[in-house]
């Protein structure tokens, strides 16, 4: 069950909420959970790209999508860049349904395969959340 305690998370100097602190809070095991099922519900069978707060969360959700869902989700970051290029190919040709990743897969990229999207982070910011 999600359980999302926001008072463990301030608020940053932009406006929006403190991520390192929100990365704490949704790397609790309820929370991966509590988020990882709705999404696998939810999407269904169709292509989902998720965003989530940092790099260790993107890593954590995807592999708790995958307790779910067993080789369905992948994790991208921005720690190996040729990865990244070959992952979004094999998203793009079906070989997995979720494609997780934080703040890389955002504008200039191409995805027409992508039929579901899954904001896995709280944000207060209207600008990233669009």
């Amino acid at each position: 069950m999600l359980s999302i305690d926001f008072d463990r998370v301030s608020t940053a100097r932009g406006g929006d909420f403190n991520e390192d602190e929100l990365e704490d809070e949704l790397l609790r095991p309820e929370n991966l959970i509590g988020i990882a099922k709705p999404t696998v519900e939810e999407s269904e069978n169709r292509p989902t790209i998720v965003f989530g707060v940092k790099i260790n969360h993107a890593r954590a959700l995807a592999e708790a999508i995958n307790d779910l869902k067993p080789g369905s989700a992948f994790a991208i970051d921005s720690q190996n860049p040729e990865a990244v290029r070959r992952q979004i190919e094999n998203f793009r040709a079906g070989e997995f349904q979720y494609l997780v990743n934080c703040a890389i897969l955002t504008e200039g990229v191409d995805v027409p395969r992508a039929s579901c999207i899954a904001i896995a982070r709280p944000t207060k910011s209207r600008a990233l959340y669009s």
